[in-house]
């Protein structure tokens, strides 16, 4: 059940349909997003996430989910990101509490975000 919910997560953010992908998310979830960019650090709540989902979008960000593994509580998801710049295999850390997705952690190189955020469109 906890694999199926992180798949349709990540298949609504990759359809680009962040509002059914929000009714997935704990009240209280919080994102982790690494790296030292107006976009990383902790997202709080689903306005939080929602709106770190529009930023990924007005940024030319899309995901597309490959892979789903169960690791004891969690869920790692191998995730591709991909941008103008180019795409990079990265994955999301899933952790589900009653059913609903309450901490998502990406794992991934921030300098690719950076070169996102640096990239013309981004300014």
């Amino acid at each position: 059940m906890s694999l199926a919910i992180a798949e349709k997560f990540l298949t609504l953010l990759q359809n680009s349909d962040a509002p059914a992908a929000s009714k997935l998310l704990h009240n209280d979830v919080v994102w982790h997003q690494p790296g030292d960019t107006r976009i990383s650090g902790e997202h709080r709540g689903k306005m939080g996430v929602i709106t770190l989902l529009a930023s990924f979008a007005q940024l030319g960000i899309s995901l597309e989910l490959t892979e789903v593994y169960k690791c004891d509580d969690d869920i790692l998801c191998r995730i591709v990101i991909h941008h103008e710049i180019g795409q990079r295999h990265e994955f999301q850390l899933i952790r589900l509490q009653d059913g609903l997705i309450s901490t998502i952690r990406h794992l991934g190189d921030s300098e690719y975000f950076e070169q996102i955020l640096a990239a013309p469109e981004a300014a």
